[in-house]
C-alpha cells in the first residue's frame, strides 16, 4: 500500500538526522517486513543509541499504519536522507542588493525577496535585525503568517540593551503575536557592542543574510547587499543557535 502521508512527513525529519549509509541500512533492515509486525528488531541494525532512538521515533509512528510495507517505507526515508544530504552540500544561492542598480548585476531587491522569504514559512519564521521600521507590506506580510499559523521570533537591537540606539522593536511590532527577544544589556562583552545582525530564517529551508535592516529604506532605497540561501543545512543551525543562546540565557524574552 501507498506510504501515507504522516509517514512520508515523519520520514522526511528523520532522513535529516541519519547519514544516507545509515538510512540505507535501515531500509535494508526493512525490507524484510512486509508490515509493522516484527520490525522492533531494526534499531539494531546500526549499534549506536541515536540510531536506535531515530528508529523508535519511526516504528512509533509506522503503529498507526502497520500495513505498510517495510520496503516501501524503507526507500522513503532512504531517499529523504539522500535529498537531505544533497541540499546540504548543494545550496542554491541567488544575490540580493538594493539601491542604484547597473547591467553588471542582476539582482532582485532586497524587499521583494524579504516578503517572498515570508511568504515561504508554513511553520516557524525567524526574523534578526538591527534596526527594525515598520511598513505596511512588512506589516501585512506578517500578518498574513501569523493568520496561517507560522510562529514568529523577532531578535531585535533594543534602547534597553544599547544607550546609543533610540528605536524601540515593541512599538513596531504592537499587534502583533510574535515572540521578541532581546540580547540584555548584562549578557554582553564589556564596553559598546550592537546586536548588529540582518537574517531572516522561514522554516529550515529558506535564509535571507543581507546587510539592510528590517526597513522599508534599507531594504529598497540604500546601497545594501546580501545572499538568499535556499536548501542546505543553514537554517537550521541559525535557528538552533538562536534557541541555545535563548536557553542558557544570553538572549532572553521581552
Amino acid at each position: 500500500m501507498p506510504v501515507p502521508a504522516s509517514l512520508l512527513k515523519e520520514c522526511a525529519r528523520l532522513g535529516r538526522e541519519l547519514t544516507p549509509g545509515h538510512a540505507r541500512e535501515l531500509a535494508s533492515a526493512l525490507s524484510v517486513f512486509p508490515s509493522r509486525t516484527g520490525a522492533d528488531g531494526a534499531t539494531a541494525a546500526v549499534p549506536t543509541q541515536h540510531f536506535a532512538a531515530v528508529v523508535k521515533r519511526l516504528l512509533h509512528v509506522w503503529d498507526a499504519h502497520p500495513a505498510v510495507g517495510g520496503p516501501e517505507l524503507g526507500s522513503a526515508l532512504a531517499g529523504a536522507a539522500y535529498a537531505h544530504e544533497l541540499a546540504r552540500t548543494e545550496p542554491e544561492l541567488e544575490l540580493v542588493m538594493s539601491g542604484p542598480s547597473s547591467s553588471a548585476i542582476h539582482a532582485r531587491r532586497t524587499d521583494a525577496v524579504l516578503l517572498e522569504v515570508i511568504a515561504s514559512a508554513e511553520s516557524s519564521l525567524l526574523l534578526v535585525t538591527y534596526s527594525l521600521s515598520m511598513y505596511p507590506e512588512l506589516k501585512q506580510a506578517l500578518k498574513d503568517g501569523i493568520a496561517r499559523g507560522v510562529s514568529i521570533t523577532v531578535l531585535a537591537e533594543d534602547p534597553l540593551d544599547n544607550d546609543k540606539f533610540d528605536k524601540n522593536p515593541a512599538i513596531a511590532l504592537a499587534g502583533l503575536a510574535v515572540t521578541r527577544l532581546r540580547w540584555p544589556r548584562e549578557q554582553r562583552p564589556e564596553g559598546w557592542t550592537s546586536l548588529h545582525a540582518k537574517i531572516a530564517v522561514a522554516d529550515e529551508h529558506t535564509v535571507l543574510l543581507t546587510s539592510a535592516n528590517l526597513s522599508h529604506k534599507a531594504a529598497g532605497d540604500n546601497f545594501e547587499a546580501g545572499v538568499l540561501i535556499r536548501g542546505g543545512d543553514w537554517g537550521l543551525r541559525i535557528r538552533e543557535h538562536v534557541t541555545r543562546q535563548r536557553a542558557s540565557g544570553v538572549l532572553v524574552d521581552s
